[in-house]
C-alpha cells in the first residue's frame, strides 16, 4: 500500500492565493489605519500644550511665538513643524509628518473669541481626522 504524504502543488497554490487576497485587502486598511493615527498623534501633542498655552496667554499676558515657551519642541516625530502666536485669541498649527496620505497637510488648533479650542486640519480623507477635528 502506498501511503500519501505533504501536500499537492495545487492545495499550495490555493492557499498562496488566499493569503494574497487577504493582504490585498489588509495593507490599505492598515495604512489608513497608520495615517490617522498619526493625526491623532499630532492633535494630543498640541493638546498636550494647551495650559501652558493657556498661561502664558491668560495669567502671564505674554506674547510669543516659540513654541519652547509653552513646552513644545519646534518639531517632532509627529509634526515636521510646530507653530504657535499667543496674540490673542491664539493658536497653534502642527505640519503633520509621517504617511504619504497626512504628511504635510496641516493641524491647527485655534481659540476662539470665546476662549475654547477649536480643531481643523487640511488632511483632504475626512476619514483620516481625529475625533473632533474638521
Amino acid at each position: 500500500m502506498k501511503t500519501e504524504r505533504g501536500f499537492t502543488l495545487i492545495e499550495l497554490m490555493i492557499v498562496v492565493a488566499i493569503i494574497a487576497i487577504l493582504a490585498a485587502i489588509a495593507i490599505p486598511a492598515y495604512q489608513n489605519y497608520v495615517a490617522r493615527s498619526q493625526a491623532t498623534s499630532a492633535l494630543s501633542e498640541l493638546a498636550g500644550a494647551k495650559s501652558g498655552f493657556e498661561s502664558l496667554l491668560i495669567s502671564e499676558s505674554v506674547v510669543t511665538t516659540d513654541p519652547t515657551e509653552v513646552g513644545l519642541k519646534t518639531s517632532s516625530t509627529s509634526c515636521s513643524l510646530i507653530e504657535i502666536d499667543s496674540t490673542p485669541p491664539g493658536f497653534m498649527r502642527c505640519v503633520i509628518s509621517g504617511n504619504p496620505q497626512v504628511s504635510g497637510r496641516e493641524l491647527r488648533l485655534s481659540r476662539n473669541a470665546s476662549g475654547l479650542w477649536e480643531c481643523t486640519t487640511t488632511i483632504v480623507d475626512e476619514s483620516l481626522n481625529p475625533t473632533g477635528c474638521t
